[in-house]
Parts: C-alpha cells; sequence; structure tokens
C-alpha cells in the first residue's frame, strides 16, 4: 500500500518537474528568439536606414566590421539617439538593463528544475547558473514580457520615422499565458498600436497545451490526472 502510494507521489512530483522544465526551456527560446530579432533590425532596418547609404551593402569588409562590432547595447544607443531627433521616449535605462540581462543569463549558463515542496508547490530552479524559487522566476517572467512590449512599441515608434518603403513589419513581444508560458505576438506597421496579431514561430504545440493545462489544475489543487 506504501509502496503504491509513494509510486504514486513520486510520478505526480516528476510530472511537476518535466512540466516546468519544458516551459522555462520554451520561454528560455522565446526569450532569445525576440532579442535576436531586435538585435538584427536595429542595425539592418533602422541604423542603416538612417545612416548608411548603398555603400554598406557594396563592402562586404566594411559590413563585416560593424556587424560583429557593435553589440545589442550599441545598437540600440545608437537608436536611442536617433529617437531624439524625432522626440521618441525610449524604454528607461533600468527596463533595458533587465530586458538584455535575461538574454545574457539563459544563453551563457544551463536552466534547470530542482527541488519541490509539496505544500507551497514552489520549486527551486536554477535560471542560467542562479537559483531562485518558482514565483520569483514567474514575476521575472513577467516583467520581461512588459518590457518586450516596451520595446516593440519604441522599436516600431522609431521606424515609422526612418522607413522610406512603407514596409509591413511584425515587431516581436510576448505575452504570458497561464503565469508561466510565453506567447509570442507582433505589433504590426503600419497598423494602429493596439492591433496586433499571434504568432506561433516557436511552436506552442499540443504538448505544452497539455502541460499549460495541467499546470493550472495543479495550481489550483486538482489533480492533473483526474478526469471529469
Amino acid at each position: 500500500m506504501n509502496d503504491t502510494s509513494s509510486s504514486f507521489d513520486f510520478e505526480k512530483v516528476m510530472a511537476v518537474f518535466k512540466r516546468r522544465e519544458k516551459f522555462i526551456m520554451h520561454n528560455n527560446y522565446c526569450i532569445l528568439e525576440i532579442i535576436a530579432f531586435y538585435d538584427n533590425f536595429f542595425l539592418n532596418k533602422i541604423i542603416k536606414e538612417y545612416l548608411l547609404n548603398d555603400n554598406y551593402d557594396k563592402n562586404d569588409k566594411v559590413k563585416k566590421i560593424i556587424t560583429t562590432s557593435l553589440s545589442f547595447t550599441d545598437k540600440y544607443k545608437i537608436v536611442k539617439e536617433i529617437a531624439k531627433e524625432y522626440n521618441i521616449v525610449p524604454i528607461s535605462q533600468k527596463h533595458f538593463e533587465d530586458f538584455e540581462y535575461m538574454r545574457n543569463t539563459i544563453a551563457h549558463n544551463l536552466s534547470s528544475v530542482s527541488e519541490l515542496n509539496s505544500v507551497t508547490k514552489q520549486n527551486k530552479i536554477i535560471l542560467g547558473g542562479k537559483e531562485m524559487l518558482w514565483t520569483d522566476y514567474l514575476n521575472d517572467l513577467k516583467k520581461w514580457a512588459d518590457y518586450s512590449y516596451e520595446m516593440a512599441k519604441f522599436t516600431k515608434d522609431v521606424f515609422s520615422k526612418v522607413d522610406s518603403k512603407n514596409s509591413l513589419v511584425g515587431f516581436g513581444y510576448c505575452k504570458i499565458e497561464g503565469n508561466c508560458v510565453l506567447v509570442e505576438h507582433s505589433l504590426l506597421f503600419p497598423e494602429p498600436d493596439e492591433e496586433y496579431i499571434s504568432f506561433f514561430k516557436n511552436g506552442f504545440d499540443t504538448d505544452l497545451l497539455e502541460y499549460l493545462n495541467e499546470e493550472i489544475k495543479y495550481n489550483k489543487g486538482v489533480d492533473p490526472n483526474e478526469r471529469k
């Protein structure tokens, strides 16, 4: 009897670990993908459009030097200066640093789920080498999603001033689903700010949706395996 109970409890614990690992890996990929978009967009669609002429594309050596020499922060600083020309207010320095810090943390270190408190439903997790509680991670994730929207709005506003081709562009950001999963969206240019479209480039697949439903039930104290 006890063996069966222990086995069942162990399976439930492992299920929590498995789905939260899945959430973290999915979220990490979304974060990397969103920042990679802006890293590329700042240089090729704003800085180049504003400062560089056609010779930039013709000279591969010059192009390589500029591409490899400028960090994401450098590009953002240049875009901020361009924004001043049009009286566009950038996101705060603190928000930008937190936005970039999350990328740097997960890009260079492993992330994993460790201890679980079955009463509080708290995991200890390692995110980029830093130990934290699951709820702290969720709070940081929510803030990052908010900052990603600020970045999308800011970049869209600057691009609207320097774009000479009237391009249709989506500016990626993330929303939180179920308090723990990032879902990618995009602000559309030249559509109004309130218009957005979801895109599932990163694959919000059936397994992830099932895990999300299980997590919601678990946090409500409902056995995820319970059938109606």
